[in-house]
Parts: C-alpha cells; sequence; structure tokens
C-alpha cells in the first residue's frame, strides 16, 4: 500500500484449528502521498556490473542524474530532462569504471513551482579480477 493515499480499515480474522474464527478490532490507517523528492540508494551496493537507481519525483521536473568520483569530478550523466511526477528507475553500468567509491547526485527543478531540489547518494564498485592458472 505505499503508493496509495486515503484512509484505509483493516482486520484480522483468526481461524482455530477446531475451525472457529474471530475477527480483531478494526484498525484505520491514514495513507499519505509522496511530498518531496525521493533519492533512494542504489541496489545492488556494492555492485559490479550494474545497478538500479530509484528516484521519486512530487511534480513534473527537469532534472540531472550524475555520477561523480571520489574527487568530485563529474563520470557521466545517467538521466537528464523533463520527467513526469512518480517512480523513475534507472540502471547504470560500471563497465568502464575501476573499483571505488562513487557519488550519484538527482537535482533538478519542479516544473511548476520552480522548486530547486539536490540529493546525493553514495555507492561503490567492486571489480573482482580473477585468474585461474592450470
Amino acid at each position: 500500500d505505499r503508493e496509495i493515499s486515503g484512509r484505509f480499515y483493516y482486520r484480522l480474522k483468526q481461524v482455530d484449528f477446531s475451525g472457529a474464527s474471530s475477527y480483531s478490532n478494526i484498525i484505520t490507517v491514514e495513507a499519505i502521498t509522496l511530498n518531496d523528492f525521493v533519492l533512494e540508494q542504489n541496489y545492488p551496493n556494492p555492485f559490479n556490473p550494474s545497478t538500479v537507481i530509484n528516484y521519486k519525483l512530487i511534480g513534473p521536473a527537469y532534472i540531472s542524474l550524475k555520477v561523480y568520483d571520489i574527487q568530485g569530478k563529474e563520470i557521466q550523466t545517467i538521466d537528464k530532462g523533463l520527467k513526469q511526477a512518480g517512480k523513475q528507475i534507472v540502471e547504470f553500468s560500471s563497465e568502464n569504471l575501476s573499483s571505488g567509491v562513487y557519488f550519484y547526485n538527482l537535482s533538478g527543478e519542479q516544473q511548476n513551482s520552480g522548486r530547486k531540489f539536490s540529493l546525493t547518494k553514495k555507492m561503490v564498485v567492486i571489480k573482482w579480477n580473477v585468474s585461474l592458472n592450470y
């Protein structure tokens, strides 16, 4: 129920081994809508050769999703442009990267309000060099 909003009512039904049943009291849950921009942790992390980055927008926004190395040098822009409200899913490949710590930054401006945002997370690339000598 994470992606919905409104008031919901839940109750549990318990069924005993004898077949007798009873209901719990009704529980009211108020679900709220997304009210801020979200940049989720990439998964998997650490990773090799690729990972998925999810982010959520509260409204249409012009965004830029970039990857930086530990020294702050821009490595790659992996998503950009006008995106609609909701969850966005981006796959990132570490094919041209060496092992190490990297940062990904989602920055942008909401189309209707002009509200600017910038969110950053850390990710780790681990490359395994395996050589088999027979």
